[in-house]
């Protein structure tokens, strides 16, 4: 790589280009942060994979245990919607 090539590839990773990442606390996938996805979420509350009441959806944080931390991310998201 010469100096060109070093600063065009420079140029390239500062542009103003916005990544973000939101966990799916939109568990039922319909594109609102609502009670619908609070009570999936409360279906498999205190579940474990490997539970039949577990959810993978439920599971936010992907922990494999669907507990307070994802109704804390859900509550964190919770009102929004996604197009």
């Amino acid at each position: 790589m010469n100096a060109k090539d070093a600063v065009t590839l420079g140029a390239a990773f500062s542009s103003k280009r916005e990544v973000r990442y939101t966990p799916n606390a939109d568990i039922n996938d319909d594109g609102f942060v609502n009670a619908k996805d609070a009570v999936i979420l409360g279906g498999a509350f205190g579940s474990t994979r490997g539970d039949p009441t577990y959810s993978p959806n439920a599971d936010i944080n992907s922990d494999d245990w669907c507990n307070a931390k994802d109704a804390v991310i859900l509550g964190t998201y919770f009102g929004q919607h996604w197009s």
